[in-house]
């Protein structure tokens, strides 16, 4: 099987709206004659930067092509993050409920200078800082890219 037409044939079945589950994307494919094991499933989605939000698994082009790769992330964070807090060594980001692995996603493409890695559950991320930077310099990094002033809440 062709990896491109499987790609293509994804983004065929997003592009009618949001996909529930990985085995619904499965029977989405068998619709196009494609078999794909859930192992290689996930390794497209992952390939293609599309991941599971609240909603299921949803095409957003603003990830795909197209932007940089810092204006993809700035996206994510102005559209899904309203608070980001310092803890110790981490910053803590604060998102809409099922949103944290779509911004998640985002960082994973390409850390911002300071960050080790990134941790995402449903709603919330973690940042890891280097040793040698300063915690606060990455958290007003993070809020600047998401338009956030300290702790306000987005507008």
């Amino acid at each position: 099987m062709s990896y491109h037409r499987r790609h293509e044939a994804i983004r065929q079945i997003l592009e009618k709206g949001p996909v529930e589950s990985q085995e619904s994307l499965q029977a989405g494919l068998a619709e196009f004659g494609i078999k794909a094991s859930q192992a290689t499933l996930s390794r497209d989605l992952r390939e293609l930067g599309i991941v599971k939000g609240a909603m299921g698994y949803i095409l957003d082009s603003s990830y795909m092509g197209g932007a940089g790769l810092e204006s993809r992330l700035e996206d994510a964070l102005q559209r899904e993050v309203f608070q980001i807090s310092q803890a110790h060594a981490m910053v803590v980001l604060r998102t809409r409920p099922g949103a944290a692995q779509a911004v998640g996603a985002a960082f994973d493409t390409d850390l911002p200078v300071g960050v080790i890695a990134s941790l995402a559950g449903d709603d919330t991320i973690f940042l890891a800082v280097e040793p040698n930077e300063s915690i606060a310099a990455v958290a007003d990094r993070m809020r600047e890219l998401a338009g956030l002033t300290e702790n306000e809440p987005a507008k």
